[in-house]
């Protein structure tokens, strides 16, 4: 399972520099993805964040907002 985490959070480095550019194309796919996994991994908020953007960008377009607390929880994953 260590394996697993790791690879997860390699991903995850990989997404937040997705996300702080901003790319709509890409933030939406990987925030859903992201949203499935997080949880797996004992990251509660990290999901249901991810889970915001995922159906925001599925409906009307990512509010800034929920993007950028998104972007801080994943650094704050990362950091620790």
């Amino acid at each position: 399972m260590a394996a697993l985490k790791a690879r997860f959070l390699e991903r995850l480095a990989q997404d937040l520099v997705a996300f702080r550019e901003g790319q709509e194309g890409i933030v939406g796919p990987r925030a859903h993805r992201l949203a499935g996994a997080a949880g797996i991994f004992g990251f509660t908020e990290l999901g249901r964040l991810a889970r915001i953007v995922d159906d925001e960008w599925r409906d009307d377009g990512i509010e800034p907002g929920a993007l950028a607390a998104l972007i801080a929880e994943a650094e704050a994953v990362l950091s620790a």
